[in-house]
């Protein structure tokens, strides 16, 4: 496991899929979505917040902005970690992740 320089880090792997591929043989970049998506539902799951509580609430969570720094291409077959934290927590209006 990485030591992050981060609180409360949340990670998963995640192995690209062929249908991940775009015609440039990469990962397509909506894919880098898709894993941002996975994470967070999982991370918030790991703090207590599974859809029933969202549902039961009547509230959710939201990415906003949303910001993407595609430092290097991904290829099928590859191991990707795809990590979360929570830098900020403003109650109950806004958590900052990164």
């Amino acid at each position: 496991m990485i030591n992050w320089d981060l609180p409360d880090v949340h990670q998963i792997e995640v192995v690209v899929a062929p249908e991940s591929i775009d015609v440039l043989g990469h990962v397509n970049n909506t894919e880098y979505l898709r894993y941002m998506e996975k994470i967070a539902w999982q991370h918030t799951q790991v703090l207590g917040l599974g859809w029933d509580e969202y549902q039961r609430l009547n509230r959710s969570m939201l990415a906003r902005p949303t910001e993407v720094a595609y430092l290097a291409p991904a290829f099928e077959a590859e191991k990707l970690l795809i990590v979360i934290c929570i830098l900020h927590n403003d109650p109950p209006i806004t958590i900052t992740t990164r």
